[in-house]
């Protein structure tokens, strides 16, 4: 019989909780700051050091997460054994074919002095990109995908210099 769920006046739906900033969550679907942006907000008032905002499964299998601690976010991707088959060592990345970009963006003019197209990153790791489903969505890049091609990257690097050092 206790209240769960709440939209209050402004149009902001509460859930486990009666207040926005409390431990809950809020969906504020305009924000009465500076800015028009909507909001989601993962609030915990609780003292604990840790805990798990935000699970995505499926069929019941936990495939990532975005877990928290006192001091840090991580936002979490499946890579367990027991889920791959046919494991071995990567061949070398292809990190040069990577046109690392400068752009101002349209919405604002704001200077971003380094990042990728999606369009041109397709080719060269698509495992990063996720395309639109229709030419009016935009694409979108998942960086943290480059990061495992950076590691075997360097790794050749090192390997290659450990050879000319002849050690």
């Amino acid at each position: 019989p206790a209240e769960k769920m709440r939209i209050d006046s402004s149009g902001n739906l509460l859930v486990g909780t009666s207040t926005i900033g409390g431990d809950g969550i809020s969906i504020l679907p305009r924000y009465s700051g500076s800015s028009t942006t909507s909001q989601i907000r993962f609030n915990r008032a609780a003292t604990s050091t840790e805990g798990t905002a935000l699970l995505f499964m499926d069929n019941s299998v936990i495939k990532g997460s975005i877990n928290y601690t006192n001091s840090a976010t991580s936002f979490n991707t499946t890579s367990d054994a027991r889920m791959k088959e046919n494991v071995r060592d990567a061949s070398a990345g292809n990190i040069d074919a990577i046109r690392v970009r400068s752009f101002d963006w349209k919405v604002d003019g704001s200077h971003q002095p380094y990042g990728m197209v999606a369009q041109e990153l397709v080719d060269v790791a698509p495992e990063a990109v996720t395309q639109g489903k229709n030419e009016d969505d935009m694409w979108q890049i998942d960086y943290s995908k480059l990061v495992p091609m950076m590691i075997k990257e360097i790794q050749d690097l090192k390997a290659e210099v450990a050879a000319l050092k002849g050690a």
